[in-house]
């Protein structure tokens, strides 16, 4: 270990046995040996357990915990209660991540930066690409770093480009709302965040972020979305009471409504309409209209009336779209 700090890299694995080898392969293989790479098989069904048993045989380095399936969310809080390193990271079991992710981020630690943030690749088939950014990396105070978390740019609310203070998250007792099913991590970070001093964010994509036909994040699922808008709504929550700029908080609210409006474009994909959701999903709409039309633009005008007549409508909308 060099006398180095242990970082612990949480894995929440559920039926990715095709991609397994890879994603912890490339753990396992970073250049920064002082690993603790905890696995948590959640259930699955198609051998992954059968893969994480072998490869923990070949690495001291890797534990693995079997448990029922009980949700992402679990697994990760499965993870977090295990973990003895003094860093946590996350990785998804379908990503991969660069040699050099770790060694490069820690080497940026200070005991004033508590979240070490690097940018991603997209993967899609064969396909790699990175984003462009105007702006340069570095250091970031408290209050920058929640209004770039809610951009549309930068390094937004996904837990595996960032790495946390193990510390810091035990005192502040964090967990994941099992409860959540969307945007459960951007209220984690959120959390994380408003307790740092200062963000260190570099531009170079360490990490590989794979994106695939039937995984959670490409799937409509109305249940999911519309407990997303829950996430949001504990978000903005939080922002007020801690006293965070009113532009970032105004960012937020308009997220709600563009949740609300998701989770009637998700019935319409499913052609499942819920009444109660659907006259719920309205009032946010409507609550929220000023914010989420100059956040997102003119365009979701339309969005917004049809809502306001009626949510039936709005569904109907995207129904025939």
């Amino acid at each position: 270990m060099e006398n180095k700090k242990t970082i612990s890299v949480i894995v929440p694995v559920y039926n990715t046995s095709e991609y397994l080898e890879q994603c912890i392969g490339s753990i396992l293989n970073s250049s920064y040996q002082a690993l603790e790479v905890i696995c948590v098989n959640d259930g699955s069904t198609d051998g992954s357990d059968i893969i994480l048993n072998e490869l923990a045989k070949k690495d001291a380095r890797l534990k693995v915990v079997h448990t029922q399936n009980g949700g992402v969310s679990r697994a990760r809080n499965i993870g977090l209660s295990v973990a003895q390193g003094e860093f946590v990271s996350f990785v998804d079991s379908d990503d991969w991540i660069e040699p050099e992710y770790y060694s490069v981020l820690l080497g940026e630690y200070s005991p004033d930066r508590q979240l070490l943030i690097c940018d991603y690749f997209f993967n899609k088939e064969n396909e790699q690409s990175k984003r462009e950014f105007e702006i340069g990396g570095g250091e970031f105070s408290r209050q920058q770093a929640l209004a770039m978390l809610y951009s549309q740019d930068y390094f937004k609310g996904f837990l595996w480009n960032k790495i946390f203070l193990n510390s810091l998250i035990k005192r502040n007792n964090l967990q994941f709302d099992e409860s959540i099913g969307y945007c459960e991590d951007l209220l984690f970070v959120t959390k994380y965040m408003l307790s740092c001093e200062t963000v260190y964010y570099d531009l170079t994509p360490f990490y590989h972020f794979r994106i695939r036909s039937g995984s959670a994040t490409q799937s409509a699922n109305h249940r999911n979305t519309w407990s997303g808008v829950k996430a949001y709504q504990s978000i903005v929550a939080l922002l007020e009471q801690n006293h965070v700029q009113e532009a970032t908080i105004e960012t937020a609210k308009s997220r709600i409504a563009s949740l609300a409006v998701k989770t009637v474009s998700d019935m319409a994909a499913s052609r499942t309409y819920v009444v109660e959701t659907a006259k719920q999903a309205q009032k946010l709409i409507v609550k929220y209209k000023k914010q989420y039309v100059l956040n997102y633009g003119k365009k979701y005008r339309l969005a917004v009336l049809l809502a306001e007549i009626h949510p039936k409508l709005l569904y109907i909308f995207f129904a025939k779209s």
